[in-house]
């Protein structure tokens, strides 16, 4: 199917963009507090796509940085967390 649109002549692409994650990462950092003791600092870095949901055109997006907690309810990173849960299970079992 294509998301390409003709108006008057012009082409317009109207795609459907989803966003998916494609790669995901944990990090602790050292950060402080109000009294400069160091307290560890956790986040999340994914890399994010958009995916068009009608065609499969994929674009490159950019880099996602949150708190552990939002991260940890993000339906995109979710998503790709079970994807690699399945590929690594379905790697044992091949084993």
């Amino acid at each position: 199917m294509s998301c390409t649109k003709h108006v008057l002549g012009f082409q317009l692409p109207r795609h459907a963009w989803q966003r998916r994650v494609t790669l995901t990462e944990d990090r602790t950092d050292r950060g402080t507090d109000m009294w400069s003791r160091a307290v560890p600092a956790e986040h999340v870095i994914c890399h994010i796509q958009y995916v068009c949901g009608a065609c499969g055109a994929v674009r490159d997006g950019e880099e996602c940085s949150c708190d552990k907690e939002h991260a940890d309810r993000c339906a995109p990173r979710l998503a790709c967390l079970a994807a690699l849960d399945a590929r690594d299970a379905a790697a044992r079992a091949s084993a």
